[in-house]
C-alpha cells in the first residue's frame, strides 16, 4: 500500500474508500481472524494502515469519477471465462503487466470468488437430490463444448473444466491465422490451469461483520473517530460477534 500510494497518489483515488474497505478487509477476514480458537486481532498495525489507506480513496462517487483518467499502477482483475486471459497472456509475453495474488499471511494463491453455495438439505425428495447432485458433480455435460463458446465463470467438475479448456480450432479462420491463434489458446490454457490450481481460499462476501466493520469505518471517514479507536471498536464488536457464536 505504501508502494501505491506513493508512485501513483492520484490513482487510488479512482477507488471510494468505503469499497477499498471491503476489498481490502472485509473480503480477507482470515488476516484478522484465527477462526479455529475463535479470537481476532483487528486492533493491530495491519488494520489501521488499512483503514488510512482507504481514507486516502476517495470519499464519493463523484470524486471517483473525476480521477478516472489517472494512471493506476496496481488493479484488481477477475477472470470470469477462458476468453478473459487472453489479456494476461499478451502481456506475460510482451507487455508491462505483472500478475500476482494479493499478498498475503495466511494464503499465497488466487481466490476463489462465488456469491452462493450448494447445499442439500434433509427433505422427502432423495431422488431429486441424488439427481441434481449427480448433473453438478459426476456427469460429462459439456463434451462438445467449444473454446469460443462463451461460459459465465468455469465449471465444478474436473472433466467439463478439461474440456472447456481443450483448444480446439475455431470454425471459419483464415489458414494464416491459425498457427498463431492455436498458440494462443493453448497459452491461455495454460494460465487459466495454473490461476485455478493456485487458488486456495474464499472471498468473504456480505455477512454480520462486513456490517461492524464498514460501521466503524466510516465513522474514521467523517472524522468522528481515530484510525486506531475504528479498529478497537472493531475489535471489541467482532470478538464479542465470535464469542456469541462459540
Amino acid at each position: 500500500l505504501e508502494y501505491v500510494e506513493e508512485v501513483n497518489p492520484e490513482g487510488i483515488k479512482r477507488s471510494v474508500n468505503i469499497d477499498e474497505v471491503d476489498f481490502l478487509i472485509c473480503r480477507r477476514l482470515d488476516e484478522w481472524i484465527d477462526w479455529d480458537t475463535n479470537t481476532c486481532h483487528f486492533d493491530d498495525e495491519n488494520m489501521i494502515a488499512a483503514l488510512e489507506f482507504c481514507n486516502r480513496c476517495a470519499s464519493s462517487v463523484e470524486e471517483a469519477i473525476a480521477h478516472e483518467s489517472a494512471e493506476i499502477v496496481l488493479n484488481v482483475t477477475y477472470m470470469y471465462g477462458y476468453q478473459d486471459t487472453e489479456v494476461f497472456v499478451e502481456a506475460g509475453e510482451g507487455g508491462t503487466a505483472l500478475f500476482f495474488p494479493l499478498p498475503s499471511d495466511t494464503h499465497g494463491g488466487a481466490e476463489i470468488w462465488t456469491p452462493y453455495f450448494l447445499a442439500v438439505a434433509e427433505t422427502e425428495k432423495r431422488e431429486d437430490c441424488k439427481t441434481f447432485m449427480n448433473f453438478v458433480f459426476l456427469e460429462d455435460t459439456i463434451t462438445t463444448l467449444e473454446v469460443q463458446d462463451e461460459l459465465w465463470e468455469f465449471p465444478i467438475n474436473a472433466e467439463e473444466l478439461e474440456a472447456y479448456l481443450t483448444p480446439r480450432e475455431p470454425d471459419g479462420i483464415a489458414e494464416s491465422m491459425k498457427e498463431k491463434t492455436m498458440a494462443l489458446l493453448e497459452a491461455q490454457a495454460i494460465f487459466t490451469r495454473e490461476t485455478i490450481s493456485s487458488a486456495d481460499h474464499y472471498v468473504y462476501l456480505e455477512d454480520t461483520l462486513k456490517k461492524v466493520i464498514c460501521e466503524e469505518a466510516l465513522r474514521f471517514f467523517k472524522g468522528e473517530i481515530t484510525a486506531e479507536k475504528a479498529a478497537a471498536y472493531i475489535q471489541n464488536r467482532v470478538q464479542l460477534y465470535l464469542d456469541e457464536q462459540g
